[in-house]
């Protein structure tokens, strides 16, 4: 009885250490720029390269999700507050099978995207992600969201904040 229960201690801690290990070695780091990335969308090919200039928020969910699925109405706010503004919110779904039939049942605003073998290898195994890239196309934020992680305040005020940094940065005269 007592090696099984250390048989189990040690898998499950195994297991936890890994996990750990593989979300804090994730490869898409603060400050960096974010790779060429082109999905396929219900209309078409689509380049995220398209967007630079504007900010882009990905949100890298699945269907079956239910963290997912419990900040998709937070998100939405999002996209309402800066429908005017120069910034792009992308959803790209793991299991784009499911997609229409969901759709049909929860509004999602964001512009939908078919996650493939590319961006599985970029963003990773572990749904939701939320990511901010900046206009010049470096990583403002990278994190797991859900009903307990990120929520759509602190996307918010990270979108806000870069916003109001550009706006400040075209009122100041150039010191050259």
């Amino acid at each position: 009885m007592r090696k099984l229960f250390m048989f189990l201690f040690i898998a499950v801690c195994g297991l936890s250490f890994c996990q750990t290990k593989y979300v804090k070695d994730y490869n898409l780091k603060i400050g960096e720029v974010f790779p060429p990335l082109s999905l396929n969308s219900p209309n078409g090919k689509v380049n995220l390269d398209s967007y630079k200039g504007k900010i882009i928020v990905i949100n890298w969910w699945a269907t079956y999700c239910p963290p997912c699925i419990g900040e998709i109405p937070g998100l939405n706010k999002l996209v309402q507050k800066y429908k005017n503004k120069p910034v792009v919110f992308l959803a790209i779904v793991w299991d784009k099978n499911n997609l229409e039939e969901f759709l049909k049942k929860h509004r999602f605003d964001y512009k939908q995207l078919y996650g493939d073998s590319a961006a599985k290898k970029i963003l990773g195994i572990y749904v939701p992600r939320n990511i901010i890239i900046n206009k010049s196309n470096k990583i403002l934020y990278n994190e797991l969201g859900g009903e307990t992680g990120v929520n759509w305040k602190v996307l918010d005020k990270i979108i806000d904040d870069n916003l109001q940094y550009k706006k400040l940065n075209s009122i100041i005269p150039n010191k050259e």
